[in-house]
């Protein structure tokens, strides 16, 4: 489809499908539209502010990645000013969480996982990882029975 339009697939520094996962400790940055920061502008227009911020990641396993917004790293918004931990990120649902790659002093990015869900109260992200989604755009079954622990 986007061949289709004569436009290019951007992947950063990822070069097969699907990408590794972020580490945990390390790096990651996102962009998406928080429900709190969209205005009316007219009866038919709506203005779409946009929340942004590096952050590292908190907890990778096997499905998820997790990220705290606690104020040490960047998180803005459109209208400037960093975030406070409690700010409400609740509508960036669907964001891609990028992952931060440096390789031989130079920086770069890879697909890490879609936001699901931002929750106010804990000042967390959380992300399913892109290894889910398979290359024809589904999104892979999780394998419940594997997840269980051994009796």
């Amino acid at each position: 489809e986007v061949a289709g339009l004569g436009k290019q697939v951007l992947t950063g520094s990822q070069t097969a499908w699907p990408p590794p996962p972020p580490h945990q400790g390390k790096g990651v940055f996102f962009a998406g539209y928080p429900g709190r920061e969209r205005t009316r502008a007219t009866d038919e227009e709506i203005g779409f502010g946009v929340l942004h911020g590096i952050l590292v990641a908190s907890s990778v396993n096997d499905r998820n990645i997790s990220c705290q917004i606690d104020g040490k790293y960047l998180v803005e918004t459109t209208w400037g000013g960093s975030a406070p931990a409690d700010y409400d990120a609740r509508g960036i649902s669907g964001a891609p969480l990028l992952t931060l790659v440096e390789h031989r002093g130079v920086f770069s990015w890879r697909l890490g996982g879609v936001i699901y869900t931002a929750n106010d109260n804990l000042g967390l992200i959380f992300a399913a990882r892109a290894d889910y989604i398979l290359p024809d755009g589904r999104v892979r079954a999780y394998d419940w029975v594997q997840r269980r622990r051994p009796q």
